[in-house]
C-alpha cells in the first residue's frame, strides 16, 4: 500500500464496505449515505486506521490465513478455498428448526453447541436492530434463545463497531460475518489484544456480495409496501416444495404482510448485482478464508431440489470439526463429505465474477485512470476474452447505476419509472448474454405483478 493511500482514499472513491472497523473506539460513527450504504461520518486518517481497513490493509487474506491456519495438523490448502481440514454438505435433523433457517441450519446449530459445551459466552452477529433507522444490525446474543431469535440471512448493510464496544472482555465470543468483515475483525484483533483474547471463533458466511438498504426497499415496494413504511423483511421464507432457490420474500409494514416468490421480484437476480457496494467488485474472498469455518448454500444438483435447504461447509478449526463429527455420530445432523471441487462448483459463477471479473474491472479502471484497491493475483485465473470483458463491465455499470436510479425514483415515488430505467440500462448486457427478449418480457411481467399487488 502506498503511503498516499489511506481510508480517505477509500471513502473518496466510494470503496468503503461499511464494516465499522475504523470506528471502533474512535470518535466516529457509521452513517447511511445517499445511496443507502454505510460510511464513516468522520475518521482519523492515520496509519493505524489504514491497517485495520479490509479494503487497503497491507495484510491480505492469504497472509492472515497463513498465520491462523497453516500450522494446524493435517490442514490442506487450495487457491480457491483457502485452508481446509474437511468439506461437507449437510443440515440439522430437526425439520422445524431447519425450516426457520436460511439454509440447512448448521450455522446456528454449531453456535448452539459452542454455548452448550461452554466454549463461548456470547455470539456477535446480525439480528433485528433496535435502531428505528435500521431494520438489522450487529448485536450480541448471550444465550441460545437470543441466538435463535436473530437467525437467518440479512441482505442489508450493517456495521459491527458498536457491538464490539459492548464486549465484556472477561467473556468469550464467536463472531459471525461475511468474508470482508471476518478479515476486518482479524486485523482489529492484531491491533487490540483484548479482542484477540475474547473472540475465540470466527464463523464465516459465503458471500456473493452485500446490498444497500435499497434492496429491501425495492422488494417491499413491489409488494405494495412503500419504502418509508417497511419495518421488517424476511429475505428467505422456505416453501414446502420446489427447489431450494425458490424461496419467498415476506415484507411487513405496521398494518400488513406481503409474500412473494423471490424470483418473481425484480432485483433478486444475484448475478446482476443491483445495489451492490463498489468494494464487492474488488473482493476475491468467497469462502471467508480467514474464518475458522465457513458456511454456504449447497447449490449442487444432488441438494438443490430439497426445499428445506442444505449447507456446504469449509472447516478449518479442529474443535469445530470434532463438534460436527460428534453431531453426525449422535444423528443430530446429516453430514456428507464433499470434494473441494464440489465446493468450487457450487460457487462457480461467483468465482468467475470475483477472480476473472476483477481482471476486467482493473483493466477498465486503468483505462479510465481511476483508483481501485489492489487484490491478489491467482495462477488459475483463465485468460480474459473480449466478450467476457464486455459482460463484466456492463454488469459493473448496471450495478453502480442502480444506486442513483433508485435514489432518483425513490424521491419521486415512481417505482415504474425505476423499472423502466433499470431495464434500459440492462439492454446491452442482456444482448451480450443472449437474454434480450427474455428480459423485455420479464419487464412487462414485473409491472403487471406490481399493479396486481396494489389491487389485492
Amino acid at each position: 500500500m502506498s503511503d498516499k493511500i489511506s481510508i480517505k482514499t477509500v471513502i473518496e472513491n466510494n470503496f468503503c464496505i461499511g464494516c465499522g472497523s475504523c470506528c471502533y473506539k474512535k470518535n466516529s460513527n457509521m452513517k447511511i449515505d445517499s445511496h443507502l450504504l454505510l460510511t464513516p461520518d468522520k475518521i482519523h486518517f492515520d496509519l493505524e486506521s489504514n491497517n485495520i481497513c479490509p479494503i487497503i490493509s497491507n495484510v491480505d487474506e492469504s497472509a492472515l490465513a497463513i498465520k491462523r491456519h497453516s500450522n494446524i495438523e493435517n490442514i490442506k490448502h487450495d487457491e480457491k478455498l483457502g485452508y481446509y481440514l474437511d468439506n461437507f454438505a449437510g443440515y440439522i435433523n430437526n425439520d422445524v428448526l431447519r425450516e426457520k433457517s436460511s439454509s440447512g441450519g448448521l450455522t446456528t446449530w454449531i453456535i448452539e453447541k459452542l454455548f452448550e459445551q461452554d466454549l463461548i459466552d456470547g455470539v456477535i452477529h446480525v439480528g433485528k436492530s433496535e435502531d428505528k433507522n435500521n431494520t438489522f444490525g450487529y448485536k450480541i446474543s448471550n444465550n441460545i434463545e437470543e441466538l435463535r431469535e436473530n437467525r437467518k440471512s440479512r441482505y442489508y448493510p450493517t456495521h459491527f463497531d458498536l457491538a464490539l464496544e459492548k464486549i465484556d472482555f472477561q467473556k468469550r465470543y464467536a463472531f459471525i460475518g461475511i468474508p470482508c468483515y471476518i478479515k476486518a475483525i482479524r486485523l482489529l484483533m492484531e491491533k487490540n489484544p483484548e479482542l484477540k483474547n475474547s473472540i475465540i471463533f470466527l464463523i464465516g458466511i459465503f458471500c456473493g456480495h452485500l446490498k444497500s438498504q435499497a434492496f429491501s426497499k425495492i422488494l417491499g415496494w413491489q409488494l405494495n409496501i412503500p419504502p418509508d413504511e417497511l419495518i421488517d423483511i424476511d429475505f428467505r421464507v422456505k416453501n414446502k416444495s420446489g427447489a431450494a432457490s425458490y424461496y419467498s420474500v415476506e415484507a411487513s409494514s405496521s398494518t400488513k404482510k406481503k409474500l412473494s416468490l423471490n424470483n418473481k421480484l425484480y432485483g433478486t437476480d444475484w448475478g446482476l448485482g443491483l445495489f451492490k457496494p463498489k468494494a464487492c467488485d474488488w473482493c476475491d474472498d468467497i469462502t471467508a478464508e480467514t474464518a475458522d469455518i465457513a458456511f454456504g448454500d449447497a447449490w449442487l444438483p444432488e441438494y438443490v431440489n430439497d426445499p428445506l435447504g442444505t449447507n456446504i461447509l469449509v472447516v478449518r478449526h479442529p474443535v469445530l470439526l470434532e463438534i460436527l463429527k460428534t453431531g453426525k455420530e449422535q444423528k443430530n445432523i446429516t453430514l456428507n463429505k464433499l470434494d473441494k471441487n464440489d465446493i468450487i462448483k457450487s460457487q462457480s459463477g461467483n468465482y468467475r465474477h470475483r477472480r476473472e471479473g476483477i481482471i476486467a474491472r482493473n483493466k477498465f479502471y486503468a483505462h479510465e485512470n481511476l483508483w481501485h484497491p489492489q487484490k491478489r493475483i491467482f495462477k488459475e485465473t483463465p485468460p480474459l476474452t473480449k466478450i467476457r470483458y464486455a459482460i463484466y463491465i456492463e454488469r459493473y455499470k448496471i450495478s453502480q447505476s442502480s444506486h442513483e436510479i433508485f435514489k432518483n425514483n425513490l424521491d419521486s415515488g415512481n417505482i415504474f419509472k425505476f423499472l423502466y430505467q433499470m431495464t434500459r440500462q440492462e439492454l446491452k448486457y442482456r444482448k451480450l448474454n443472449k437474454q434480450l427478449i427474455k428480459t423485455l418480457v420479464k419487464y412487462f411481467i414485473y409491472n403487471i405483478r406490481i399493479l396486481k399487488n396494489r389491487i389485492y
